[in-house]
């Protein structure tokens, strides 16, 4: 049975090339006397750990950056979701409202049929007039996404039963759950013709989400 083992990590090239060059003047300083040799060692010694700490330096200035650009587009990311969240809400809202009037409406016009030009009853009126919206019925909503291969796919495990599903992972999206709920950031499958996100799976299937599954390729 075949395990994946850790591959070792070789050295790269300016690695080996520093390691040779350190090499070279150390073997000339044993040339030299005590004196001489140790002041040359350490000379080269010193630029290289010079250079290192320059080089470290300058890579903790640059993912300071990178980390602060992470961060401002984080904070715009959750801004598009808060103003896109309201503006759905309020959809979702005029939606229920514009059905309720068309029910109102076709309430009155039936009344108008029936009554064949008669008066019609106010209590009849009142109660169509009185009719109260529903409540908006807002379903999770896929504001942004991002394809990736970062996955060959999920592995999904049955609430009720034994039972395991892999759907095939396309990405990550930022889903918006309401005005109420914070928005996240949830990778997506394709489910038979349906690019759906995790949550939209685990609630509609009763599954949840296990473990992601990793190209066999990357594995190996």
């Amino acid at each position: 049975m075949l395990h994946a083992v850790p591959a070792q990590v070789a050295p790269s090239a300016p690695a080996q090339t520093r390691e040779a060059a350190f090499i070279r003047i150390v073997e000339d300083a044993l040339q030299l006397d005590g004196p001489d040799a140790r002041s040359l060692i350490v000379r080269q010694y010193n630029g290289d750990t010079r250079a290192l700490q320059a080089r470290a330096d300058g890579l903790t200035v640059e993912a300071s950056e990178l980390a602060e650009e992470k961060r401002r587009h984080w904070t715009m990311l959750m801004q598009l979701q808060m103003t896109a969240s309201h503006k759905l809400w309020e959809t979702a809202k005029m939606s229920a409202e514009l059905s309720t009037y068309r029910e109102m409406f076709g309430q009155v016009r039936r009344l108008a049929d029936r009554a064949n030009g008669e008066p019609i009853p106010w209590e009849d009126v009142a109660a169509a007039l009185a009719i109260e919206p529903p409540e908006p019925a807002f379903l999770p909503t896929v504001l942004t996404f991002v394809p990736s291969d970062q996955y060959r796919g999920g592995q999904f495990i049955a609430e009720a039963q034994d039972v395991t599903f892999v759907f095939t992972f396309i990405g990550w999206a930022l889903v918006d759950h309401g005005p109420r709920a914070y928005g996240m950031v949830e990778p997506m499958f394709l489910v038979e013709d349906r690019a759906m996100p995790k949550s939209v799976i685990e609630h509609e299937r009763h599954v949840r989400l296990e473990s992601y599954l990793p190209h066999l390729e990357r594995v190996a």
